[in-house]
């Protein structure tokens, strides 16, 4: 049984598969400024993004989003997403124990398949348990027909549809190894998820950290090593979003948490644990984002826990 702090949600895969296939996929579309809750599942995750940009966070570590980019993420992983800008992907979840033994044997004979979707369970580091390929066209078309085919059929009940998405998903599986040895074929570079040194993500990965303290534009430039009167501006270049933006959208989502999921913590306490020193503007701020005053929004979650506002 998966266990996790409060603060993460976990979701289970016959939460969305309603027809018994052990997967799900379909096509999301975030606006900017979206944001998902910190979260795990108990199943697989494939995330194939098509267009815009965001921010992944996988074990509080931080990566770039941006079109063409595959994330194959392994069960029992804590992570996020934010939307820097409008963001269109695919998001398929599916279980292994679909497969029989004898179909796993021969998937883990397949060139790339155990490094990518680790089929034995979690992995002990970050690394090991998330894959990333970058995919973009030509790549894009084969993969996109057959999310979409997988879409189709696990969206009806008909008896031939279980087995129609189990075979277009074992394509999909073999096409996203095909393209990992294409991409070595050709030279071209696989993103290593061991940690990339650049301004921005030593940005994402300091602010993650640290949102729910008062940060300072002083300390950020100094970790990115960039000016102060320039990490404003590179941020926003990069991620379509302000500084200010991006720690707050943070900050409201560790808000909303703890709203749902700690009932004995008053306003001003959670003011504090999310980073804000002024419990007055953690309001405005909170009722600017979400449309309700922090207690409002208490009363309302309370109301109704499967469908938060």
């Amino acid at each position: 049984m998966l266990t996790k702090g409060s603060s993460v949600k976990v979701y289970h895969l016959k939460q969305f598969d309603h027809t018994g296939s052990r997967m799900f996929v379909n096509l999301q579309h975030w606006k900017k400024g979206d944001a998902s809750v910190e979260h795990l599942h108990d199943c697989m995750e494939v995330m194939y993004v098509l267009s815009g940009n965001g921010i992944n966070f996988v074990n509080s570590v931080s990566y770039p989003i941006i079109a063409g980019d595959l994330y194959i993420i392994n069960q029992s992983l804590s992570h996020s997403f934010f939307a820097a800008e409008n963001l269109v992907f695919y998001n398929l979840i599916f279980s292994f124990g679909l497969f029989s033994g004898r179909e796993l044997q021969l998937f883990r004979k397949v060139d790339g398949f155990d490094s990518l979707f680790h089929p034995g369970g979690n992995r002990a580091s970050p690394e090991n348990s998330i894959s990333k390929l970058f995919l973009p066209p030509p790549f894009s078309g084969h993969l996109k027909e057959l999310f979409d085919s997988i879409c189709r059929e696990t969206s009806t009940s008909y008896p031939a549809s279980t087995l129609n998405g189990k075979a277009h998903l074992i394509l999909l599986l073999n096409e996203i190894c095909s393209c990992r040895r294409e991409l070595k074929d050709r030279k071209m570079q696989i993103p290593s998820l061991s940690g990339s040194h650049d301004s921005l993500t030593r940005m994402l990965d300091y602010i993650n950290r640290n949102f729910q303290k008062e940060l300072s534009v002083d300390e950020i430039a100094s970790v990115a090593h960039l000016s102060k009167t320039y990490v404003g501006e590179f941020f926003r270049e990069r991620t379509g979003v302000t500084l200010v933006k991006y720690i707050n959208t943070l900050r409201m989502e560790k808000a909303r948490t703890m709203l749902t999921s700690e009932p004995d913590k008053n306003i001003s306490e959670i003011s504090d644990a999310c980073g804000f020193q002024d419990s007055s503007y953690f309001t405005r701020v909170f009722r600017l984002t979400t449309g309700f005053s922090p207690t409002r929004y208490r009363i309302i979650s309370a109301q109704n826990p499967e469908n938060n506002p």
